[in-house]
């Protein structure tokens, strides 16, 4: 895969941020990530953080042997060399033998560096690298209020295929969840 540079700006100061394939010394900034978004309570439909190193390590190792797309995006303004992980989009096979060209899609970006056009790079960097292998269909789900998000995925190509209506309840609140899809063009 080639990694890809972009500079972009947050609140006037300029970022660099470098999309590439995750390795394993991303496994902390990932999980924080990740955590972050869990902490929200609206976004996915987690309600407990990961903290076991095991869970961790497995998540990788098996995003790893399946020839999953896992792409991260760092900081690297101040650390030219490896920066800070801020986001990751990973397509995943689905299990079932007669979907192996599909793949699930999920992306978290940290707070911080959410809207300024990260999410949008990361994403088309994955579909691409998941276009070298061989995935034809991409789906994802989204919850119904996540605005930003839902306009990211129809810009890019995505179609809207159905609604589960009550699907998540977080804090007492219920969510529907917005599933889509996307046909990875030749």
């Amino acid at each position: 895969m080639v990694e890809l540079i972009k500079e972009l700006t947050i609140n006037k100061q300029k970022v660099i941020i470098k999309l590439r394939n995750a390795i394993k010394e991303d496994l902390e900034d990932i999980w924080d990530n990740f955590n972050e978004v869990v902490r929200e309570f609206k976004y996915i439909p987690i309600k407990r953080e990961v903290i076991s190193e095991y869970e961790k390590n497995s998540w990788f190792i098996t995003h790893e042997t399946e020839n999953n797309v896992v792409i991260v995006a760092s900081d690297i303004t101040k650390n030219k060399n490896r920066g800070k992980v801020i986001g990751q989009c990973v397509i995943e096979h689905l299990t079932w033998e007669a979907a192996e060209h599909v793949g699930e899609l999920g992306i978290i970006i940290s707070k911080k560096y959410r809207n300024i056009g990260i999410g949008r790079e990361i994403m088309n960097h994955a579909i691409n690298e998941a276009k070298k292998r061989d995935f034809k269909k991409i789906n994802l789900s989204v919850f119904h209020n996540n605005e930003n998000a839902l306009h990211l995925y129809n810009s890019i190509g995505f179609r809207q295929i159905g609604i589960r209506k009550n699907q998540f309840f977080l804090k007492n609140v219920f969510y529907d969840e917005i599933l889509m899809d996307y046909f990875i063009q030749d």
